[in-house]
Parts: structure tokens; C-alpha cells; sequence
């Protein structure tokens, strides 16, 4: 049976919202596939980064009730475009045991 995971992916603007995001989610399903996990649940946004800090942790939450460790992004930014800010939620990941693996570093 293949390991579940979970997708977030993210826009900044409406204008980007149908084509960028259908884009994101499509690569990251293409990479969950390519190496047999399962996606359990999409996360989409269109929102700034700088407005996400609860987000993460509700989607933290949600990886600890359904027993799913890695959430799949399709790239750092799309969690903010600050350092250290996508270092502070990457480290809260880690803390719990779950991991952000991004697909086009």
C-alpha cells in the first residue's frame, strides 16, 4: 500500500488562481505518483504569504489526525518568499515528525 501525503499549493492573486494553480497541483500529484504515495487531500490557497502563519498549522493538525507525514509543495515560496519564515514553519513540521518536501528547489 503507498504512503498517504498531502498537496498545498498557493497563489498570490485571483488573476494567477486558475492557471498557476492547476499547474501546481498537477506537477506536485505527477510527483506524489512518480513515487507511489497516495494524495489524501489538496490544499489550495489564494492568498499572500505573509498571511499564512494559521494555515500551517492547521494543515499541521490535520497531518497529525490522519497519520500523514510529508505534505508536498510545489515550491518553498509558495510558503512565503521570507527565509526565515519558511524555515520557522519547516522547523514546526520537523518538531511534530512530519516533512515539507518541495518539488522544483
Amino acid at each position: 500500500m503507498s504512503e498517504s501525503v498531502m498537496i498545498y499549493v498557493r497563489v498570490g492573486t485571483q488573476e494567477q488562481a486558475e492557471q498557476k494553480l492547476c499547474n501546481q497541483i498537477s506537477e506536485c500529484k505527477q510527483f506524489a505518483e512518480d513515487n507511489d504515495k497516495r494524495v489524501a487531500v489538496v490544499y489550495n490557497d489564494v492568498i499572500s504569504a505573509n498571511r499564512l502563519g494559521e494555515r500551517f498549522e492547521n494543515i499541521l493538525d490535520e497531518m497529525k489526525t490522519q497519520g500523514i507525514d510529508e505534505l508536498i509543495i510545489h515550491h518553498w515560496s509558495r510558503i512565503s518568499r521570507n527565509v526565515k519564515s519558511v524555515d520557522e514553519i519547516d522547523q514546526m513540521f520537523r518538531e511534530q515528525g512530519k516533512f515539507i518536501i518541495s518539488i522544483a528547489d
